[in-house]
């Protein structure tokens, strides 16, 4: 009969005071944290250890009240972290790239400035690759990028020659 007597009063101070487990039974504790006389609630932390004092754990709040579980629970996670937007460029040109011996994860562009990295994005296959501008080309003016065979390998076979690219930066 007490069991359901400190129940009923703990649902009843549900958002004014909390439930704690006590080896004796359940002690109440007011808004402003004061205890009874009978002195401080006994819990445990998460690794089962006593805490003389202090706040409730979401393993020391009484299992037969869930809302008070829940509301300590939430009260002591922390907001999932916020998911980085994906970056947005600058610069963006489309085109046509080929390939060229020279320096691995390197490009060739007649309009970047040298040591620019860029992305570049092959729009068919949605492969994607960076790079970094080391020289001034491609001579022929038709071809937006000129990229490093191992580079160029990332989007396309070296045999397929020319490819439609996005170049961002």
């Amino acid at each position: 009969m007490l069991i359901i007597v400190q129940l009923v009063q703990a649902l009843a101070l549900r958002g004014v005071g909390a439930a704690f487990r006590h080896d004796q039974g359940m002690t109440m504790a007011d808004s402003r944290g004061a205890l009874p006389p009978d002195g401080p609630p006994t819990a445990r932390d998460s690794r089962g250890a006593l805490r003389p004092d202090g706040p409730p754990t979401a393993r020391s709040v009484v299992g037969i009240a869930p809302d008070l579980a829940t509301a300590q629970l939430a009260a002591q996670e922390e907001p999932p972290p916020t998911v980085a937007p994906a970056p947005r460029f600058r610069h963006s040109q489309a085109g046509v790239a080929s390939w060229f011996h020279f320096t691995r994860g390197t490009c060739a562009s007649r309009s970047i400035a040298k040591g620019t990295v860029v992305t570049v994005t092959r729009p068919a296959t949605k492969a994607v690759t960076t790079c970094r501008v080391a020289d001034w080309g491609p001579g022929d003016t038709t071809r937006l990028v000129d990229l490093s065979e191992d580079t160029f390998a990332r989007l396309a076979g070296p045999g397929t020659g020319l490819v439609q690219v996005r170049v961002q930066w």
